[in-house]
């Protein structure tokens, strides 16, 4: 988050930022990379998506 200029950042908010970019389409490599995950199982679990 640093390194994109994002200041007053909660580590809890990455789940609904994940989400976001998810229902976006972003890639999951990308918001795992994003979001410092090991795995793209864990960038999963931050991305999940409410049914609508």
């Amino acid at each position: 988050m640093m390194r994109a200029g994002i200041e007053n950042f909660r580590w809890h908010e990455r789940h609904t930022w994940a989400s976001w970019l998810a229902r976006r389409g972003a890639p999951l490599n990308v918001i795992q990379e994003m979001g410092a995950w090991e795995s793209t199982e864990m960038a999963k679990c931050y991305a999940h998506l409410a049914p609508e």
